[in-house]
């Protein structure tokens, strides 16, 4: 007849988690978020939550460049009237590091 004991730190199930994502702002203080779930290991099946231990963080603080380093850039069409009031069309709107890089068209 032979005992033994098991580690008390042995658990079936752990949390699976996806890749952190992009930080949710191009400039100054923003988030990243990833996906956990709960896994059986011995089956690889997802379980409740609540059965693994100590729940794991889903958000993470992220701070990119100052946002002084990005300014908003357009383009304006010609008047349409050579005198009185016209108009006049904005296109082209993005937003560009100071290095003149675009970084998101708008």
């Amino acid at each position: 007849h032979y005992s033994f004991l098991a580690p008390t730190n042995c658990s079936m199930y752990k949390w699976k988690t996806t890749e952190w994502s992009d930080c949710s702002v191009l400039c100054g203080e923003g988030k990243k978020t990833r996906n956990i779930t709960c896994m059986d290991f011995l089956v690889d099946s997802a379980v409740s939550n609540e059965m693994c231990d100590t729940e794991i963080p889903t958000t993470l603080s992220c701070k990119m460049e100052s946002c002084d380093k990005y300014h908003w850039v357009t383009q304006w069409s010609k008047c349409d009237t050579d005198c009185g009031t016209g108009k006049q069309v904005r296109s082209g709107l993005s937003c560009q590091h100071i290095n003149g890089t675009t970084v998101n068209n708008g």
